[in-house]
């Protein structure tokens, strides 16, 4: 009985007499398609009147004209078993003899093997090579070849599973974002709280996972200063009434603008000894006590050092070390009156004249005798919202300050060495470098208004 390869099989379906036949047929030329390069080379092989060179030798380009009769012959004789590529005009003709002859060149009887190159890993370990031959022959991992020989079969193709019923649709994760995007404190439910209060069946995980493909996922809520309806309504009247203020001669000449250069930015800060936030190291389990890898606290008899300071677009205060009076708790405003307003402000606005305006928060060292002296010199401020750290620049000194503390290599643990450490720090400041945030604040007047007062991001 002639088998022709080239013959369109799916014509020839109905008029078989044996199904298993056909199918013997299709697997037969599916897997010829597949060893075409190994079928050839043991044909060049066997044939005594060509020369006795490997494969690769043909493919390096020693013998080309081989190659070129390895691929008419891989190209005519073995076909993929489409059945769109199958013409009648290039048809060769063979037995059944010759089909399995060629067929067990390349397998082993009871073996289907279908990818090339798990064939040649398995039948080089059978002819005794070792996993690294193998692997400088075929450019095969040791592990990857182990793996191959290991297993029972070379087919790579799981069964499938039944398909399941998807528990979250489109719609139900349309559900779960409104609920969560409700409020405060449906924002702060977990995935499981949100399963039980909307009835669903799918577990946390998979809300998780759905949520996550959405662009959802749980995170460190942002540290943001409270702000009541009061507050917000007073950060909202400010940026309302210094909208076109800006750090132009356009923004300075208008009637309801003005001009951020001539702001004095002041304010005052602590920092407190031995506290310099979150320390990562590097260590291995059992160093988890090592003295290296330990951070020192002091919850009893800390101490705290206040400073002042104040920048404008082109100037720089001196770095003042507030003290308390005998007999206070804290520094009052007869203390920052002394050692503030007399000694640096009062004679820096001598010099720069009344067109220049110093920023003050609403503290309550800024009041009372402060005031009063600030009156009596004709020093003009703002009527400065509360609770508005985002729009003060010298905010901005004190955080690069406190995370270049955190970088030192020891941790200041006596007041003096803090203090030096601090001025260092100050010494370094350069109020050009920090213009930027005085052209941005227009922005963030804006970023306040389209928020209604409420807090920003610094």
């Amino acid at each position: 009985m002639l088998i022709n390869l080239r013959l369109k099989l799916h014509r020839r379906r109905r008029q078989e007499d044996d199904w298993s036949l056909y199918k013997l047929k299709l697997k037969i030329s599916s897997s010829l398609y597949a060893h075409r390069v190994k079928i050839v080379e043991c044909l060049f092989v066997a044939n005594p009147l060509a020369p006795k060179i490997s494969w690769h030798q043909y493919a390096d380009g020693t013998t080309k004209w081989m190659v070129r009769v390895g691929a008419i012959i891989s190209d005519s004789l073995f076909f993929k078993p489409s059945h769109n590529s199958i013409t009648r005009s290039n048809r060769l003709k063979f037995n059944i003899e010759t089909v399995l002859l060629l067929f067990s060149l390349v397998h082993e009887s009871g073996d289907m093997w279908r990818t090339p190159k798990r064939a040649r890993v398995r039948q080089a370990r059978v002819d005794g090579k070792s996993w690294s031959q193998i692997h400088a022959e075929l450019g095969v991992p040791k592990a990857t070849a182990q793996r191959i020989c290991k297993a029972k079969s070379s087919r790579t193709t799981r069964k499938g599973k039944a398909c399941k019923r998807r528990l979250l649709n489109t719609r139900a994760i349309r559900r779960i974002i409104r609920y969560i995007a409700q409020n405060w404190s449906t924002r702060r439910a977990t995935f499981e709280q949100v399963k039980r209060a909307l009835g669903i069946e799918a577990s946390a995980r998979t809300i998780r996972r759905e949520l996550r493909k959405a662009g959802y996922r749980r995170c460190i809520a942002c540290p943001r200063p409270f702000i009541s309806r009061k507050q917000a309504k007073k950060r909202l009247d400010f940026a309302l009434s210094h909208r076109w203020w800006g750090t132009s001669d356009w923004a300075a000449s208008r009637l309801d603008g003005g001009d951020w250069r001539k702001v004095i930015w002041s304010d005052e800060c602590i920092f407190e000894l031995g506290k310099n936030g979150r320390i990562w190291v590097t260590r291995r389990v059992d160093e988890k006590r090592c003295s290296d890898c330990i951070k020192s606290t002091y919850r009893s008899g800390r101490v705290t050092v206040m400073i002042w300071g104040a920048i404008g677009w082109d100037w720089k205060s001196p770095l003042v070390f507030l003290e308390k009076e005998e007999g206070c708790k804290g520094v009052n405003s007869r203390a920052y009156r002394d050692q503030v307003l007399y000694p640096i402000v009062f004679p820096l606005f001598d010099e720069l004249g009344p067109e220049y305006i110093f920023q003050e928060d609403g503290s309550k060292v800024h009041k009372g005798y402060a005031r009063l002296a600030k009156l009596q010199h004709s020093i003009r401020g703002f009527d400065w919202p509360p609770s508005s750290p985002d729009l003060n620049v010298i905010e901005k000194v004190w955080r690069w300050m406190k995370e270049e503390l955190k970088k030192l290599p020891f941790v200041p643990t006596f007041v003096d060495s803090l203090k030096e450490e601090i001025q260092k720090l100050w010494d370094r400041v350069d109020p050009r470098d920090y213009r930027q945030y005085t052209e941005r604040l227009t922005c963030k007047l804006e970023d306040v208004i389209t928020v209604k007062g409420l807090a920003t991001i610094h």
